[in-house]
């Protein structure tokens, strides 16, 4: 059995398990969550996201984040905008998590001859050759959790790898890695 059909055969079972053992154990959780989160899933500098609890048991909660990322213009370069929509799972107790995620970001930045603000350093810096980039993002989330049922103080901290996957212009689309290491802070309610 090849690697591939083991992962998506583990994935399954991991949700049907989930699935098979819900239960209400807590009708007071507090499932939204609004953050601001540096660097991130979105491949953009600036996040705010909403994350909203879809499915919860004691020990594992699953959520989707939807956000906006944003970094303004720097030196007449264009803003960098990132839109993600990542689904996270949440492995714990209480308000301790080990949390893996994995989704898409859409990105619109620039990419300029020897320098890509993804992650390409070239060594030319000037700003020559300037165009729009446009692209799809795999992003991804490994890292810790903090949030109590109750609600309130919330904290997120991880690495958080992006590869362009898509891109809509006229560069190639190549599949770059970008390492990228995230903070957030927010609120639970």
């Amino acid at each position: 059995m090849n690697l591939k059909k083991v992962i998506v055969l583990s994935t399954l079972l991991l949700i049907f398990n989930l699935l098979k053992g819900q239960e209400d154990f807590d009708k007071n959780y507090k499932k939204n969550i609004l953050s601001i989160e540096f660097i991130g899933v979105s491949g953009s500098v600036f996040n705010l996201n909403y994350d909203r609890v879809l499915y919860l048991t004691p020990n594992y909660h699953l959520n989707l984040t939807l956000g906006f990322g944003y970094f303004p213009s720097v030196k007449n370069w264009n803003p960098i905008i990132g839109i993600p929509v990542i689904i996270n799972l949440s492995m714990g107790k209480t308000k301790h998590f080990f949390e893996i995620g994995t989704g898409l970001a859409y990105n619109s930045g620039l990419q300029q001859s020897g320098y890509d603000y993804l992650g390409d350093f070239g060594g030319n810096s000037s700003l020559v050759d300037v165009e729009s980039v446009k692209g799809l993002l795999w992003s991804s989330r490994l890292g810790y959790k903090y949030q109590k049922p109750s609600g309130g103080f919330f904290l997120r901290a991880g690495f958080t790898p992006l590869i362009r996957i898509k891109t809509f212009s006229d560069l190639k689309s190549d599949n770059k890695f970008i390492p990228a290491f995230g903070l957030g802070v927010g609120y639970s309610f």
